[in-house]
């Protein structure tokens, strides 16, 4: 699955194809009743729409996988910041660096919230009947725990930040 991704290079945004890629495995298999166990789907009729459901939340977990990592990178790179305030009591970034992390921060906390995550596609608004291998999908791929998570995360960074534009402004 190619993602496309608002991205800053050299201060200018820039849409194009993430650069991460993501794998993750499970085995898909025929059955009497729809389930998920052990990173294993069980499909209970042959219908592409039922297949569909399924690959739909997998491929939800593996966008979130994508954000995981972009998130992770950015809390690299602010980590050090409150490691040297503690240390020097001084910090060595201006308030326009500043500004540009927060917006960057900004970037990607509308990238986590504004896609479709947490969605229910369209296509199951009229096949009803694989809403819930779909919502199983999510539930065993962790999806809205794993979204809450990130929001948590960019919320730490989002406070620090404002913290140093506070100091800054002082």
């Amino acid at each position: 699955m190619l993602l496309q991704a608002a991205l800053f290079q050299n201060g200018a945004l820039v849409l194009g194809p993430v650069s991460e890629i993501e794998c993750d495995d499970m085995e898909f298999s025929l059955g009497d009743k729809s389930r998920v166990v052990s990173d294993e789907v069980v499909l209970g009729t042959s219908d592409p729409i039922e297949r569909l459901a399924a690959s739909y939340a997998f491929a939800q977990s593996v966008k979130l996988s994508v954000l995981e990592t972009r998130v992770n990178k950015t809390i690299s790179k602010t980590q050090s910041v409150p490691i040297e305030l503690a240390r020097t009591g001084k910090i060595n970034l201006t308030s326009v660096d500043i500004s540009k992390k927060i917006g960057l921060l900004f970037v990607e906390r509308n990238t986590v919230n504004t896609t479709d995550l947490l969605d229910t596609p369209e296509f199951l608004w009229e096949s009803d009947e694989f809403e819930p291998i779909f919502e199983r999908m999510q539930s065993y791929l962790d999806i809205e725990r794993r979204v809450d998570l990130l929001n948590q995360r960019l919320d730490v960074i989002k406070e620090l930040l404002e913290m140093l534009s506070t100091q800054l402004e002082a």
